[in-house]
């Protein structure tokens, strides 16, 4: 089996301006998730698709293939991932590069490694009537039954649940964190999405490891978490 290991990674970014490549510690946001690809057991590649021709430098520089530059219409706030990940297939496709499965590597889930990769590709693999795979999380502190709509500054119980329950009576609830999207090849292009009813299974992370960065506060706790190598039971 062919797994196409991608990154996208467009220069805009209203939250934190080129956070893709911002430092982490040592190395640029980005490398991470090469480094994490690049050590994965299906294969060396991980393609970047980017618009930013700063970014493609970086990503080269980290060990990644850049051979196209992302066409502006599909790098702009309106444009949607799906197109970008379809335009990366076929330019692939069309220089004979053919993969089996997609695997979207998010730049912005650092603490996502190579071992998050192979068992969630083993454990998707194993699956043999799933078309997709995400990782998810568990949701612990946002279960539905405590959630609340504002109106005004009145709340309204999210859940049409009426009854008082106990936190250890709840059903487990889930949620997708981000930090791995798995799918085939043929499936992607006709669906264009990793979510596909009753055929995507889910591959469970643990809390720390769903961190993501969007803000610089996220900076501040994630390298709080590599500079203390916090470790976690899986």
């Amino acid at each position: 089996m062919k797994v196409l290991k991608l990154i996208l990674a467009r220069g805009g970014s209203k939250g934190l301006p080129k956070k893709n490549i911002k430092k982490l510690l040592d190395k640029p946001l980005i490398e991470y998730s090469i480094e994490a690809g690049k050590k994965s057991k299906y294969g060396t590649e991980v393609y970047v698709s980017t618009d930013c021709l700063e970014i493609a430098e970086v990503a080269k520089s980290c060990g990644a293939e850049v051979p196209f530059m992302r066409p502006q219409h599909l790098a702009s706030d309106k444009s949607t991932s799906a197109d970008a990940i379809l335009h990366a297939i076929s330019y692939l496709e069309s220089n004979n590069k053919i993969f089996d499965y997609i695997l979207l590597l998010e730049p912005t889930s650092p603490l996502r490694d190579y071992n998050d990769i192979n068992k969630s590709i083993d454990f998707f693999i194993s699956k043999k009537k799933a078309k997709s795979c995400v990782s998810i999380v568990k949701s612990e502190s946002s279960h539905p039954s405590f959630l609340f709509n504002r109106k005004e500054d009145f709340l309204n119980s999210y859940s049409s649940d009426d009854s008082v329950i106990r936190r250890q009576d709840l059903s487990e609830f889930y949620y997708p964190e981000g930090s791995i999207y798995i799918c085939e090849i043929e499936t992607y292009k006709k669906t264009k999405t990793f979510y596909n009813d009753e055929l995507t299974v889910g591959y469970e992370v643990p809390l720390w490891k769903s961190f993501e960065i969007d803000t610089e506060e996220d900076f501040l706790i994630i390298e709080s978490l590599l500079k203390n190598n916090i470790k976690y039971k899986i």
